[in-house]
């Protein structure tokens, strides 16, 4: 009787589980026909026996409105495996312990229209009725896509996604994402994207991101216009510099991703490997009026995003600065190459600086390839108002190397001369920069570009080649040294603000003091 008794449990527990999946499988559907959630599927297993749970075909496609904008969501997933489920807690705690998450080709596109809005918003984000713990989420051949559309087209899109989750749970009752990470690895590929106004394009070719050493690193990265110089140029109505840039690695390290999914970036330090920077600016369009440059200091402290980086390193990089002057059609441009740089202590954080008093640059580079240049800047970020610091030093150099900058700038051609070495120290604020400036030449030969027909300005030209600018200027005999004097223009960019400086400086030197105004005037001094 006993056996009979226990083969109709038998038969009845194994009826109850042959059953089951089929009772999971209406549950689920039932979930999200009463959630109104916009999925479907293809296909649904629940492998009892194998503790395993199959979607493949899955997709959602929804429109969210807001203030700003209609955001258009589709979403889909080749295959989605979850393994290794605990089925008792499920039925008994609503608690979803898995394993694996497995995540095959997950697709997402989002459309922003910002031609649509609306005054009034409906409550969104998606709630889970159950705690949810996976120990591990794998997700391969993802893609991403971002597309906005209005008055300017925008996009952002990557190609491959691949990553290994640890998340920590999810409680009933709290929204999806984001989750938190106990651990993480992701890497990126064919990342690209453009900038608020879609003038640039930039293209990512990969990018790795893990915690086991809090590392954060960009390869191949490129920055440049989406057009040809004419066509850039007839989108604006003000000038705005065309930028091409490549960076080989951008390499951080000790980097906080807590705080860096609440937007601030936080790490120990920050490598910049193999960059290229190429900047055209045409003088030919009007300079935006309303468009301001900050100091460092306030620049620094006002960015959107808090930041905290103890050091920065640029290795192997080159900067060339190109502009077409007003009324011309061909750039002038300045070389730097063989730049390493480092950077010490940048924050805007306020008590990072209860701690510390003042953010440093080392800068050495080679000038058109040839002559050693140092440049040190201090910028104290306590004191008040504010200023800052900074010292040069420019070796050996053959000044017709710059005779593709100063023919297009200053319309004059160095026909001869040797730099045996300029050096200057120059204080700044928001007022203006001034400081000495010793500049040793000798040989030097100085002929100005001619117009045809300007009879009275090549008789000036010729007086002021043969009676201004002396042969030589040399530290052993009697010689000049001289003063920067530059007023600061906020309207114009902090390099513009250094060259100019230094460019009055080297003014005060060439200069007679008769035609300087007196704050440039420099002084006579007799060999050492």
């Amino acid at each position: 009787m006993k056996r009979v008794v226990l083969g109709i449990l038998l038969v009845l527990a194994l009826g109850a589980l042959a059953m089951l999946p089929g009772r999971l499988e209406r549950a689920v559907q039932q979930g999200i026909e009463d959630k109104g959630l916009p999925i479907s599927y293809g296909d649904l297993q629940i492998r009892l026996f194998q503790r395993q749970i199959q979607v493949q075909g899955l997709q959602s496609s929804q429109t969210v409105p807001t203030k700003a904008a209609r955001l258009q969501f589709k979403t889909s997933i080749d295959t989605l495996l979850l393994e290794g489920i605990q089925w008792w807690p499920l039925f008994r705690n609503k608690q979803l312990k898995a394993n694996t998450l497995r995540i095959a080709a997950p697709q997402v596109q989002v459309r922003l229209d910002t031609a649509q809005w609306i005054d009034s918003l409906p409550q969104s984000g998606t709630k889970l009725d159950l705690e949810l713990i996976v120990h591990e989420i794998d997700l391969a051949r993802g893609f991403l896509a971002w597309e906005q559309t209005g008055p300017i087209d925008r996009h952002f899109q990557i190609e491959d996604i691949a990553a290994q989750l640890h998340p920590a749970p999810i409680r009933p009752g709290e929204a999806i994402l984001p989750a938190l990470l106990d651990a993480y690895e992701v890497e990126l590929r064919c990342i690209t994207t453009t900038d608020s106004n879609a003038l640039h394009r930039a293209h990512i070719g990969q990018m790795l991101a893990r915690s086991t050493d809090s590392s954060l690193q960009v390869l191949d990265l490129e920055v440049y216009p989406q057009f040809t110089p004419a066509a850039f140029n007839q989108r604006l109505y003000y000038k705005r510099d065309q930028l091409n840039v490549s960076v080989a690695k951008l390499a951080a390290s000790g980097l906080d991703f807590d705080r860096l999914l609440e937007q601030q970036l936080d790490c120990r330090h920050l490598l910049i490997q193999d960059i290229r920077i190429n900047d055209l600016a045409d003088r030919n369009l009007p300079h935006n009026p309303r468009r301001r440059h900050p100091l460092p200091q306030p620049y620094l402290l006002d960015l959107p995003m808090a930041l905290t980086i103890d050091s920065v390193a640029i290795r192997n990089g080159q900067i060339r600065y190109a502009e077409i002057p007003p009324g011309r059609k061909l750039p002038g441009y300045v070389d730097f190459t063989d730049l390493q740089a480092d950077l010490y202590k940048i924050s805007n954080d306020s008590l990072f600086w209860t701690q510390h008093d003042q953010l440093s640059a080392r800068i050495n580079c080679k000038l058109y390839g040839q002559a050693a240049l140092y440049v040190n800047f201090q910028f104290p970020m306590q004191a008040r108002p504010w200023t800052y610091h900074y010292q040069g030093y420019l070796h050996a150099f053959d000044m017709p190397n710059a005779n593709v900058i100063m023919e297009q700038a200053a319309d004059m051609r160095v026909l001869t001369g040797q730099v045996k070495s300029l050096s200057f120290q120059a204080t700044a604020n928001e007022q203006l920069a001034w400081g000495p400036l010793e500049f040793y030449y000798e040989n030097l030969d100085v002929a100005f570009l001619k117009e045809k027909n300007g009879f009275v300005k090549n008789v000036v030209s010729d007086l002021v080649e043969w009676w201004a600018f002396p042969q030589e200027n040399l530290k052993h005999k009697k010689h000049r040294i001289g003063n920067m004097h530059k007023q600061y223009d906020s309207s114009r960019s902090f390099f513009y603000q250094l060259w100019q400086t230094v460019l009055s400086g080297i003014q005060s030197v060439i200069l007679p003091n008769i035609i300087l105004p007196h704050p440039l005037k420099h002084e006579k001094v007799e060999g050492e």
